[in-house]
């Protein structure tokens, strides 16, 4: 946390980006780039990731880019 003129300001505990074991929907590649963006001051929301979602056809990268706050270019 943090005070700045007055106001409390939470920030969430983000653990070192590199040197993480992965684990599927706790520390893989979408939590990385969303802890990421969250160090630089940009909140991303956390979506559920089942298992082998890229083997049945979908991209839940593409499918939750617009919920993200990000556009494909």
């Amino acid at each position: 946390w943090l005070v700045c003129r007055g106001e409390i300001h939470k920030f969430r505990c983000v653990p070192h980006l590199t040197g993480r074991c992965f684990e599927h929907g706790v520390t893989d590649c979408y939590t990385l780039f969303r802890d990421a963006y969250h160090l630089a001051g940009i909140e991303m929301p956390d979506f559920h990731r089942g298992d082998d979602w890229w083997r049945h056809g979908q991209n839940l990268y593409l499918d939750n880019l617009e919920a993200t706050g990000l556009y494909q270019v």
